[in-house]
């Protein structure tokens, strides 16, 4: 049931929209222009996999390697593949395709507000604080990067059609959502999906049940069996179709042996959680910049805000976790058994880097969620305490007003505003001079291969190698092994080297391959030219072994 806002002024509830467009434009403008000058490999794979599906007719296409058993089912390949048909696979695609992945979360934190019965003024602050990106750093996870974004939307949406399938006379189209939803992240990674989905609904569907039947007025015990066994079956044909699909499919592993830390390396991580948390709601004042001016006093006010939210944000989950309302017990169960099962192998355990805050993003889809909660419980929940409401509210305002400082930063600081439609930065500029080279394929270290591919729309092709003695060799990470054989491509290559790139000796290189080599420099580049196609080199079918993390 929604909650009534009559309480709320006219004017907030028409100046809330005002803002949300302004979030969304800054949004678009971040994504189409600003995104480019921290664009990188991570963020180019969506691409590169379309890429190899358009090229194989095989949506797994069978040379391609995936990292850590994680199948790409509905990621970002997903929403690029349809966008080749009229349009070069670029950055252009990129940006259309994480735009429309952005949608799908605002479309997700909006049913997510419609399952907690949040009034209309409380769904419109929620909508900002999604829309706000929060920080650069969050910004880049949820929209720029577009992967742990896609987690979130699948989980609200498996969550929502559970809940429609729950409610009397629910039309079909809530139980092919749940199964639909169900086979996809359990077609995608079933032990991911075990921690993220399963447990958690499994969870909350428990939850949901008892607490009716405390009251009297739980669901009909026909509409709570169907539904889980629904849900059950669909996990089920999305494990066996796991099993089918990975048994042809090559993969590496990033996480070979996690271990349990000790009391001091559990203390570590717990301080890594803590900057993370930090450093994502743009908490973490930038080390020693000064503090009596116009940005110390406002990098002040973030970090007071983040503060604030440390303690109001899992203050309101727990709240709900108690709330009569069925809605909000279904959703808040869910969020915080998926928060729990993934903080406690992150506190405890060797998957935390402790020098690295950002191992915060595996929870960035519980944190994203956290913020809803949070947002409608200080909106449309009188807090005993007028002290604590004003904080919540006050909190909510800077974290919704993010957008200039989350969006723009990069641009602002590096060029002002757009000239061109991509920005004049070291990789397009030696994009450039290679195309002005008549070079079309070649081969560098993993950062720089598949961003320059996807700049140039494909124009230049880059694959991904490891500099290993002194000798290029195959890296096969979230990479294709067509790419490395001789009959890919046939004619000259080149092998792309930036200053601080592990040393190549490029005349020993030639040798092996038995043929003249010409070297070109430019800017803080190395480009050397062969004759032929370095998966020529013998020792490169004997790299279809082992991967190492790039």
């Amino acid at each position: 049931m929604r909650h009534h806002d009559p309480h709320h002024p006219t004017w907030l509830r028409t100046l809330l929209p005002v803002l949300f467009a302004v979030n969304v434009a800054l949004l678009l403008f971040f994504l189409a222009f600003d995104y480019q000058l921290i664009f990188h490999s991570d963020s180019a794979i969506k691409n590169l996999l379309a890429q190899e599906i358009v090229e194989t007719h095989r949506f797994f296409p069978p040379d391609w390697t995936y990292v850590n058993k994680d199948l790409w089912v509905l990621y970002g390949q997903a929403l690029v593949l349809p966008l080749l048909a009229f349009m070069p696979n670029g950055y252009s695609a990129h940006a259309v395709a994480t735009a429309l992945s952005a949608a799908l979360v605002l479309t997700s934190g909006w049913l997510l507000t419609r399952m907690l019965g949040a009034s209309r003024t409380a769904t419109w602050v929620a909508l900002l604080v999604l829309s706000s990106g929060l920080s650069l750093s969050m910004a880049e996870h949820i929209y720029g990067q577009s992967a742990y974004e896609v987690m979130f939307w699948l989980g609200v949406l498996l969550l929502y059609g559970y809940w429609a399938h729950l409610q009397p006379g629910a039309r079909h189209g809530a139980g092919v959502l749940v199964a639909a939803m169900a086979v996809v992240v359990c077609w995608s990674n079933p032990q991911r999906a075990l921690v993220f989905y399963l447990l958690p609904l499994l969870a909350a569907a428990w939850a949901l049940r008892n607490a009716g039947r405390a009251s009297g007025a739980a669901h009909p015990p026909l509409r709570h069996g169907r539904t889980v066994r629904l849900f059950l079956l669909a996990s089920v044909a999305g494990m066996a179709l796991y099993g089918y699909t990975m048994h042809g499919a090559h993969n590496a592993s990033a996480v070979n042996h996690v271990v349990w830390r000790d009391l001091q390396g559990m203390g570590s991580n717990l301080l890594s959680m803590f900057r993370g948390v930090l450093l994502v709601l743009d908490g973490l004042p930038q080390p020693d910049s000064r503090v009596t001016t116009a940005e110390g006093l406002y990098a002040m006010v973030r970090l007071l805000a983040a503060a604030a939210a440390l303690y109001l944000v899992p203050r309101a989950l727990l709240r709900m976790l108690g709330d009569a309302a069925p809605g909000r017990l279904f959703c808040a169960t869910f969020v915080g058994t998926a928060l729990a099962l993934n903080l406690l192998p992150l506190l405890t355990t060797s998957l935390t880097d402790p020098n690295n805050p950002d191992s915060i993003r595996y929870l960035t889809p519980s944190l994203l969620s956290m913020l809803v909660i949070f947002a409608v419980a200080t909106v449309d929940t009188a807090d005993t305490w007028a002290v604590r409401r004003r904080a919540g509210v006050l909190t909510l305002a800077v974290l919704a007003t993010s957008a200039p400082t989350s969006y723009l930063f990069p641009y602002v600081q590096t060029y002002g505003m757009p000239t061109t439609r991509l920005a004049s930065t070291a990789e397009t500029r030696v994009m450039a001079f290679l195309r002005q080279q008549g070079l079309r394929y070649g081969y560098a270290t993993f950062w720089h291969a598949g961003k320059i591919t996807v700049l140039s729309d494909h124009a230049v092709r880059i694959r991904p190698v490891e500099i290993v003695n002194g000798m290029p060799t195959p890296s096969h990470w979230l990479s294709s092994r067509r790419w490395y054989t001789p009959g890919y491509y046939q004619g000259p290559t080149f092998l792309l080297l930036r200053k601080g790139d592990p040393a190549v000796d490029t005349a020993a290189l030639a040798a092996r391959l038995g043929t003249r080599v010409r070297v070109l420099a430019f800017e803080d580049w190395q480009i050397a030219v062969f004759d032929v196609n370095l998966a020529n080199l013998p020792a490169w079918p004997a790299a279809l072994g082992p991967v190492r993390i790039p």
